[in-house]
């Protein structure tokens, strides 16, 4: 599965509002956004968080950020850092069933990381 291949079958689900692959320095590669919603401020904003999170869990000795849920309150923010140059940003209602968001983002991205191994992945 092609990275843009990714961004699309997530935002084929109705929970998403914005589906967007970040180059983890502030660049959109990938967009796809229901009418309304905002674009490239929000990548940046995303992958500013996401430095953010990656430098916390380093000094706290977490280890890597597989996946990071932020609830806003009017929306809910998904950050799936794929690797050191791409992050995947899903934006969802603030109401959304968290539990099938997850699944469903966490399904697509299984698939994802099952194609990377033929070269496609990523």
């Amino acid at each position: 599965m092609q990275a843009s291949e990714l961004v699309d079958q997530l935002f084929s689900s109705p929970l998403a509002k914005l589906v967007a692959l970040s180059d983890s320095a502030g660049t959109p590669r990938v967009v796809r956004a229901r009418a309304g919603a905002v674009q490239a401020q929000l990548v940046l904003g995303a992958d500013i968080v996401n430095a953010t999170l990656r430098e916390f869990a380093s000094r706290e000795r977490f280890g890597s950020v597989k996946q990071a849920v932020v609830s806003f309150t009017d929306a809910t923010l998904l950050l799936s850092p794929l690797d050191e140059r791409n992050t995947l940003v899903v934006v969802a209602d603030a109401d959304v069933n968290l539990g099938l968001f997850l699944s469903t983002c966490r399904s697509v991205l299984a698939n994802f990381a099952a194609g990377a191994g033929d070269g496609r992945g990523k």
